[in-house]
């Protein structure tokens, strides 16, 4: 059923500017050629695309260090069994779970209270890459196993916040004929962290003799990932938007 402006008078309870998001909406959906386009290049070069895909680079980088490197962290620095590992690298995971699932749904919370959108997004991305990059540093001075796995099940956590927060925000930010193209983009800038992580994370255990490198290489990057997302990751503003913009000034 379409709606239409007499909608309210039928419907007290639906406000004018209920009506007003909801027809935008609609006319969004029936005619999705009507949306601004954009080029490849202008929809990457972004500073909100470029550096949200920055700070998912830092996620999954951090992401993919865990899962390769963490488990033989416990074995070669603090002489876990194999069997031992095996059973406690589960609770990183576990913990993990929970933010993966909160994190969305905390975001959403935090519009509801401010009706800001953008910042509802960014809360996340910054409280949960520094809370895992503070956990990640300190896994590299912690001297029992215990110490070093309850830290890195806190940092999963932290890092699992964020980890539907990249994704709502192209879609939040990108003209609908652009989401996909933005959605590529940053994925492929954040997965080539899966190559990159397990390769440098072993060539500075090799040459150091320790992984203390590896993990501060790790805090340094979510830390970065979060700044970028402070200064630079910022609704864009379609041409209507700038035209009304200079017409008010």
């Amino acid at each position: 059923m379409k709606l239409t402006k007499d909608y309210p008078k039928q419907h007290p309870k639906v406000s004018e500017a209920e009506l007003k998001e909801i027809l935008q909406g609609q006319d969004t959906i029936s005619d999705p050629s009507s949306a601004e386009k954009l080029s490849l290049w202008k929809t990457i070069k972004h500073p909100t695309i470029l550096f949200t895909a920055v700070a998912f680079f830092a996620y999954n980088y951090n992401n993919f260090f865990f899962l390769t490197w963490f488990p033989s962290y416990l074995t070669d620095a603090k002489n876990l069994t194999v069997h031992d590992m095996s059973i406690v690298t589960i609770i990183p995971w576990l913990v993990g779970a929970i933010g993966l699932f909160f994190g969305g749904f905390i975001s959403d919370y935090i519009y509801k209270k401010t009706k800001k959108l953008m910042f509802s997004r960014k809360v996340i991305l910054v409280t949960g890459l520094f809370g895992s990059a503070i956990c990640v540093g300190f896994v590299a001075i912690v001297e029992t196993a215990t110490a070093a796995v309850a830290l890195m099940a806190i940092a999963v956590f932290f890092l699992y916040l964020t980890a539907k927060i990249y994704w709502a925000i192209i879609q939040d930010t990108v003209p609908s004929n652009n989401v996909g193209t933005a959605g590529g983009f940053v994925h492929l800038i954040s997965n080539i962290s899966g190559i990159i992580a397990p390769t440098v994370t072993g060539f500075l255990v090799q040459s150091t003799g320790s992984f203390s490198i590896a993990f501060y290489l790790a805090a340094t990057l979510a830390i970065l990932g979060a700044l970028v997302v402070v200064f630079f990751v910022k609704p864009i503003k379609t041409a209507k938007e700038k035209k009304l913009n200079q017409i008010s000034m």
